[in-house]
């Protein structure tokens, strides 16, 4: 679940989700930390096409 929540960019809930999985094993940190390299946060909010779209007569 954590991975999906990353995947597909809710890092709110994958980080509530994060809190709640138990890190004494070294495995799961590892991964973990895999996944927060592979999917990481995005600092740069996306911004919107702010040039019309040409509307082709024919």
């Amino acid at each position: 679940m954590y991975q999906a929540l990353l995947a597909c960019g809710d890092h709110k809930s994958a980080e509530a989700m994060r809190t709640k999985i138990p890190k004494d094993d070294p495995d799961v940190r590892d991964v973990i930390r895999a996944f927060q390299v592979t999917y990481p946060k995005s600092t740069t909010p996306a911004k919107p096409n702010k040039r019309p779209q040409r509307q082709h007569n024919k």
